[in-house]
């Protein structure tokens, strides 16, 4: 968030507004971008701005309170783990007027953290990687953590094109940390989920295969951050279904001694 928004204050018809005296569901001015800002009161924090500058058409201009918390947890821990990263929320980076919502360095590389969980086209995902990578800036695209504990039973298709960015990774952040989601298909019906938890210190820089495409959308070589060199899911999808094979072998063997 800007400064001047953060200090809460902002531009009303060219009057200097605090935000003591600023109202709910009016719209105001950022002195720092001249974007759009809009008033939160929660019961439970205190009354601040925030930047309604729309992000995609999908995107209410009310960030939810699911979106904000995931975001100012990652933040913090990024903050705790990298100090010297110089790490914001909604940082305004006007060479390409994008506003990401957590930002900052690791190792001196400069990261992004996209916080998704509302539904968002694969080519609006790829627009913005594509605008970050254009930076040089690696962007690591993450769900909250409500999405954990639903199994991805039914995965919505921003998370199948993330899964498939990362090269059969999702990544998931929750309160007990981050993780990484691999889902499989035992048929078109079963799907199976293996969950990873993984440290923000693991993160390497990587980049998407080579000519990408996804649904019809193609993506150039995009930098990106991951966690892992390799697949990390091979043995535990093996011994799935080393565990089934198994429990078929006990049944039928008792089926021929009872019979």
């Amino acid at each position: 968030m800007c400064l001047s928004a953060k200090k809460g204050l902002a531009l009303k018809n060219t009057h200097l507004i605090k935000i003591e005296d600023a109202l709910i569901g009016e719209q105001y001015i950022c002195k720092d971008c001249g974007g759009l800002l809009g008033v939160k009161n929660p019961t439970d924090k205190v009354k601040h701005f925030f930047h309604i500058e729309s992000k995609s058409s999908f995107e209410s201009e009310n960030e939810s309170e699911l979106h904000y918390d995931c975001k100012m947890s990652i933040l913090q821990e990024l903050q705790k783990k990298f100090p010297d990263g110089n790490w914001q929320e909604e940082r305004y980076i006007k060479q390409i007027r994008a506003r990401p919502d957590i930002s900052g360095r690791i190792n001196g590389k400069p990261i992004v953290v996209e916080v998704q969980h509302s539904p968002l086209t694969p080519a609006e995902i790829k627009r913005r990687t594509s605008k970050y990578d254009s930076m040089g800036i690696y962007t690591i695209w993450v769900v909250p953590y409500y999405r954990i504990h639903t199994g991805l039973k039914s995965p919505k298709l921003y998370e199948k094109f993330l899964h498939a960015l990362y090269k059969g990774n999702l990544y998931v952040w929750s309160f007990e940390g981050l993780f990484s989601l691999h889902f499989y298909y035992h048929s078109k019906s079963k799907r199976y989920v293996i969950k990873k938890e993984i440290s923000w210190e693991d993160m390497f820089i990587d980049y998407t295969y080579n000519n990408f495409s996804y649904k019809g959308v193609e993506c150039p070589n995009l930098k990106i951050l991951s966690a892992f060199k390799s697949k990390w899911w091979p043995k535990k999808a093996k011994s799935n279904y080393l565990s089934y094979i198994l429990l078929f072998l006990m049944i039928l063997s008792v089926f021929f001694i009872y019979r």
